[in-house]
């Protein structure tokens, strides 16, 4: 939670090359107190509906659902510009766009929306929405049909 307090942390789920180092890194910046890795979770929306911010910091990526997921029950997103990640999230409005690897970027964006819940706030909203009028089950049903009936 981005309660500027020593309630805030980081929550990694999945699994990777990368946990050793990052499980390192986190003991030699002494807040491995507040880092929690959680692995691969069948269902994370429990986890992501009470988290501020979603990150995802992917080398290669097709348009993805976690990100969706992410995006309606987070709010602002971080995503790396890969895939189909520039077709839903915009830069500024409902989260931020940063190229890989590019860790500075990565630590700028999360820097502001903790220090920023305003922004945070208005950002977490328009990717709600952002989800709500692309991706619901409505929102689709009405594509599809406008596809149909143009035939």
């Amino acid at each position: 939670r981005a309660t500027g307090s020593s309630e805030s942390g980081v929550v990694i789920l999945g699994e990777g090359a990368e946990r050793g180092a990052l499980s390192k890194l986190a003991a030699e910046l002494a807040i491995e107190d507040r880092v929690r890795f959680l692995g691969f979770m069948d269902d994370p929306a429990p986890l992501l509906a009470m988290s501020d911010v979603y990150v995802q910091s992917s080398k290669n990526e097709g348009l993805s659902n976690a990100l969706l997921e992410g995006m309606y029950l987070c709010g602002p997103s971080i995503a790396t510009r890969v895939g189909g990640t520039e077709e839903v999230l915009t830069d500024g409005e409902s989260g931020f766009l940063i190229s890989y690897p590019d860790e500075a970027a990565l630590a700028d964006r999360l820097t502001q929306l903790y220090l920023q819940p305003k922004l945070r706030s208005s950002m977490g909203r328009l990717a709600h929405q952002t989800i709500l009028d692309r991706f619901s089950m409505t929102a689709m049903a009405k594509t599809l049909h406008q596809a149909i009936s143009s035939d």
